[in-house]
């Protein structure tokens, strides 16, 4: 299952619904892939406001956010969200 979405409503919507449709945890993209044609290599996707939307969303239906980083900047930025979230799932 995949979406687009950018602000954190779009993400909430996407990431609901996503689990809604039996989805057992969240993955996010959280730099551009290296297939991918439009995005520099180097770029983030997501705003902490964001990542922070997904993580929460995730962890009330009492599952996980995870971020696909490939780049350092994108790592750094998803970790300082996610990274708070260890532990506590389930």
């Amino acid at each position: 299952m995949t979406a687009v979405a950018n602000g954190v409503t779009e993400v909430l919507a996407a990431t609901r619904e996503q689990l809604k449709r039996g989805a057992s945890q969240n993955k996010i993209m959280a730099g551009r892939g290296v297939t991918s044609d439009h995005d520099p290599i180097d770029t983030v996707q997501y705003t902490l406001k964001e990542i922070r939307a997904i993580v929460q969303s995730a962890t009330d239906w009492r599952t996980d956010a995870r971020a696909h980083a490939i780049r350092p900047r994108a790592y750094f930025r998803s970790s300082m969200v996610m990274r708070s979230t260890i532990g506590r799932r389930r």
